[in-house]
């Protein structure tokens, strides 16, 4: 990515996290919720960290902090597993990991394959509310993965592909430091593999890229499907995240 995307990207985690600049990613730091930080009002933890190596935790005031010995084992603080088990000491439940991942370049042109219909199918603005088939289709786990359950429908942006007068794909972009940056995708089951999310995806993406310098994506780690597409359209991972509460 761009220098000053880099910048913002790494100015983003900082104020996040409550760590200094100069110690994001670099070693592991263990410390309360910043007053200033977006996690101030958040009562549960959150653990991130990047394959350079750095790994950060940030906790409610007053919180039970796990052992010297797992902060300290390189190989083990990583392992969702591990955090799982602190989330069972402390009767909390882990949510993620998840992969943050962001493109500043227009993204990669993604052909669909398999079907005509789909090859012909446009990407439309469309009004989130309008999608209650699709939801119904993908079950309430998809929906709410994809950021859909949180879209304000008069603020934020969705788009579809329609085929046959039917959604059979939707993206949506919601707030990511200050801007709608922040791409959420869902393929209705019968449409999925012939490139529909990646085409969606990327229209989405291209908008936050044109009209905002940044888009993100964000993917739980076991999500292969999602993380293929985010990487075929350019999206760089940056850390893997996840949050016990």
């Amino acid at each position: 990515m761009r220098e000053a995307s880099v910048r913002s990207v790494e100015r983003w985690w900082s104020t996040v996290l409550g760590v200094p600049d100069d110690e994001l990613w670099c070693g592991t730091t263990l410390r309360p919720h910043s007053p200033t930080s977006p996690l101030s009002v958040y009562g549960g933890w959150w653990v991130v960290w990047s394959s350079t190596g750095g790994l950060h935790v940030s906790l409610p005031p007053g919180a039970c902090e796990p052992d010297d010995e797992l902060l300290g084992d390189t190989h083990r603080r990583t392992e969702p597993s591990v955090w799982r088990a602190v989330a069972r000491e402390r009767r909390l439940r882990v949510v993620g990991p998840s992969v943050h991942a962001y493109l500043d370049r227009a993204p990669a042109v993604v052909s669909t394959t398999a079907s005509a219909a789909a090859d012909g199918a446009e990407v439309r603005r469309w009004d989130p509310r309008d999608l209650t088939d699709l939801r119904d289709r993908v079950g309430p786990g998809a929906w709410g993965e994809s950021g859909f359950r949180d879209v304000d429908p008069l603020t934020d942006h969705c788009f579809a592909v329609v085929i046959a007068g039917t959604v059979v794909a939707a993206a949506n972009l919601t707030p990511f430091d200050g801007a709608p940056r922040d791409v959420g995708v869902l393929v209705a089951p019968p449409w999925r593999g012939l490139g529909l999310g990646a085409r969606v995806g990327g229209h989405a993406a291209a908008y936050a890229v044109r009209h905002h310098g940044l888009a993100r994506w964000r993917a739980l780690s076991d999500n292969r499907a999602s993380l293929t597409v985010a990487r075929g359209l350019g999206f760089e991972p940056w850390c893997t995240q996840l949050a016990l509460r």
